[in-house]
């Protein structure tokens, strides 16, 4: 249930005075930085906060392009259309004197999650193939909605999906997501997209390509990406696994095979 305007300035006047349980869940560079939060004893929920100070703050929320406006709003519009995202509990500027942060997202708790890729692997060692399909294909089924919301977000990797406790997908992070209201999707972004998407499966589960090629063709079933878009989205594969094997040494190969 969404929170009232007074308790999210109760919740920030605690966060702000040290009041409150919390534990960093993570940091970047002073600018944003997610927590859990204890607002009751048993309760939780996930706190996250921008700092956007200055002219070009400004700048940005007159043209809706802070990474608040567009989690915010990418996180309105997936719930909208049934993708498994945090429910949003309250949103909104911070006026707190001494508190280093602008911008405020109270977001429902979806417990100890596990990165996509460490989850898809986990299974597999266990032998566990049914359930790393099923997964895969709840994968499949957020990108086509996703896209189906009209957001074009290169961040839709395997490193912003999470297994909730339950082994389900669940889609976190859209701050780089941004609506495409009055123009469709771009075949190059589409094609940068969903082979970073692809990119990202087929470098954690290395050793099991027709995994992720049947991955790829279930996707290319559900999204329907023109010619161009499949030519780039190859590409954009072969760079991502180029640099890991000079990098790590890993010799990952990767053919669509796409129609």
């Amino acid at each position: 249930m969404p929170l009232t305007r007074e308790q999210r300035h109760d919740l920030i006047l605690r966060l702000a005075s040290g009041e409150l349980a919390q534990r960093d869940l993570k940091e970047r560079e002073g600018d944003c930085r997610v927590l859990r939060v204890e607002p009751e004893p048993g309760q939780t929920l996930i706190v996250k906060v921008w700092n956007r100070p200055g002219l070009r703050g400004v700048l940005r929320r007159l043209t809706s392009t802070t990474p608040f406006q567009r989690e915010l709003t990418a996180l309105e519009r997936l719930h909208d259309v049934g993708v498994r995202v945090p429910a949003v509990l309250g949103a909104g500027r911070i006026r707190v004197a001494g508190f280093p942060f602008t911008h405020v997202l109270l977001l429902e708790d979806l417990g100890d999650c596990r990165f996509a890729i460490d989850h898809v692997k986990g299974l597999l060692r266990a032998g566990r193939i049914e359930a790393v399909e099923k997964f895969l294909e709840e994968v499949v089924e957020m990108t086509g909605r996703l896209l189906a919301a009209r957001l074009a977000d290169i961040d839709h990797t395997f490193f912003n999906i999470v297994a909730t406790p339950g082994g389900n997908a669940a889609r976190l992070d859209l701050e780089l997501a941004v609506v495409k209201r009055w123009r469709p999707l771009s075949e190059e972004f589409l094609g940068r997209m969903l082979g970073r998407l692809i990119g990202t499966l087929a470098y954690g589960c290395s050793g099991h390509g027709e995994l992720v090629r049947r991955f790829a063709l279930r996707l290319e079933e559900r999204v329907g990406p023109g010619p161009r878009a499949r030519a780039i989205a190859q590409r954009q594969i072969e760079r991502m696994l180029e640099k890991e094997r000079r990098a790590y040494g890993l010799d990952v190969q990767l053919d669509l095979d796409w129609d």
